[in-house]
């Protein structure tokens, strides 16, 4: 702004000859230097937008208010946001004027600098990309009612985690499914392989009997240990004059 303004108000003081004109004529200019600034203000266009600097609601656009020195609140005008909830710093009054993104984000209202203050949700999802990987190859990221969760793979799945190789349905890497994926017991030892919650092992076996034991003698297992004994006498035996065992001998 010039000094014309100015100039003219000091004459027209000057001019005047009672202590009630000079208040006229100090009033009418002050109106007249405030009023194009005003008239500004409410332009379409030219009103402040979010964060502009203000020091009254007039400055700010339709339906935003003049804020601890910014214009804030819902920005209606063209280009402003149109209120869609991406704060980021909106000023507000309370938590009503502070509208989340989405479900994993809280919006509240920050009394102490009238700003709309966003904070994620611990724990919340979106999508299963928000979710951690799951630690086995036995299980998959879930996000459900926006909770993170895994869901395990089909059964039998192959996989390696923990020196393990079958999935087992409930999302963990085990050895075995079943006796049959483990390793089997030597012939005559009698012992057999099992598999117990998912971990192969050997356990005696009474049926897997001693295979190497010589002429009229018997193999059997002993609380899982092999042995021989002495054939029934009389058993058939290859060798000698009878060709009949007798004490453990063949005759």
């Amino acid at each position: 702004m010039g000094h014309e303004p100015f100039d003219e108000l000091a004459r027209s003081l000057a001019g005047s000859t009672t202590r009630r004109g000079a208040l006229k004529v100090l009033g009418a200019g002050l109106l007249g230097l405030a009023a194009p600034g005003l008239a500004r203000a409410g332009r379409p266009g030219t009103c402040g937008l979010a964060g502009h600097p203000c020091k009254y609601d007039v400055q700010c656009c339709p339906g935003m208010q003049c804020i601890n020195g910014t214009c804030g609140g819902v920005d209606s005008s063209p280009g402003g946001g149109g209120g869609n909830g991406q704060h980021n710093g909106r000023g507000c009054k309370s938590n009503a004027d502070c509208t989340a993104p989405d479900a994993c984000t809280t919006s509240v209202c920050d009394q102490s600098t009238r700003q709309c203050v966003e904070s994620p949700v611990s724990g919340c999802c979106l999508s299963a990309a928000d979710c951690p990987a799951p630690t086995t190859t036995c299980g998959t990221a879930t996000c459900t009612a926006n909770v993170c969760g895994i869901t395990p793979v089909a059964t039998g799945t192959a996989c390696n985690d923990n020196g393990g190789h079958f999935c087992n349905g409930t999302g963990q890497c085990v050895q075995c499914l079943s006796s049959a994926n483990c390793p089997q017991a030597a012939i005559g030892s009698c012992q057999g392989a099992t598999c117990t919650n998912g971990t192969c092992g050997f356990a005696p076996n009474p049926s897997n009997l001693p295979t190497n034991c010589g002429q009229c003698q018997t193999g059997i297992c002993t609380g899982g240990t092999p042995a021989c004994i002495p054939a029934v006498d009389g058993s058939p035996c290859n060798g000698g004059i009878l060709g009949i065992c007798a004490g453990g001998i063949c005759f």
